[in-house]
């Protein structure tokens, strides 16, 4: 019965984390975007930004660098 309870309060904190870190990230103005658009040919991440100074000229050509 014990291993039971510690599983399922594993699970629990495992849950509260994860929506914790969710919710800090959709409210911090620097937050990692979530979504967002590949483009195969490149294979660069267009990711839709909460930041308004965001320099959209930097890109990375090739991500295995």
């Amino acid at each position: 019965m014990t291993m039971k309870k510690d599983i399922k309060g594993a699970v629990f904190l495992f849950f509260v984390a994860v929506v914790t870190a969710f919710i800090l990230n959709h409210v911090s103005p620097f937050g990692i975007a979530v979504y967002g658009q590949w483009q195969k040919s490149d294979g660069v991440v267009n990711a839709v930004s909460k930041a308004k100074d965001m320099n959209a000229s930097i890109e990375i050509n090739n991500p295995e660098m």
